[in-house]
């Protein structure tokens, strides 16, 4: 049997260790070190805020802020739902899917505790 071409770099059976590998099994541990700590300590989430898109100098979000300030209301969800209005089923149907989202948007405003 011969030796792969370069075989002085890996570890052949029967030739023992090379001392050549050494530097490569070093930066193979240090570059896996330093992407652990980089993945534990750098926080990848985006922070996306109000003020992501738009600057506070920005005219429109100015105009914004008043009428929300002018006219605070809650938030409001729009559901369009196809069907007869008129029949029995379809009444059953819109009342329980506003029943179960009251019931989850209870759920998510509540406060957290005991």
């Amino acid at each position: 049997m011969t030796a792969p071409k370069n075989s002085h770099l890996f570890l052949v059976k029967g030739t023992g260790f090379r001392w050549a590998t050494v530097p490569i099994i070093i930066c193979l541990a240090v570059t896996s070190l330093l992407l652990w700590i980089f993945f534990r300590v750098v926080d990848l989430k985006p922070k996306v805020s109000e003020n992501f898109f738009f600057s506070e100098q920005d005219p429109q979000l100015r105009a914004d802020n008043q009428i929300l300030k002018l006219f605070p209301e809650p938030p409001q969800l729009i559901v369009a739902v196809a069907g007869d209005i008129r029949s029995l089923p379809y009444l059953q149907r819109v009342t329980a899917l506003s029943d179960e989202l009251e019931s989850t948007i209870r759920r998510a405003v509540r406060p957290a505790g005991p």
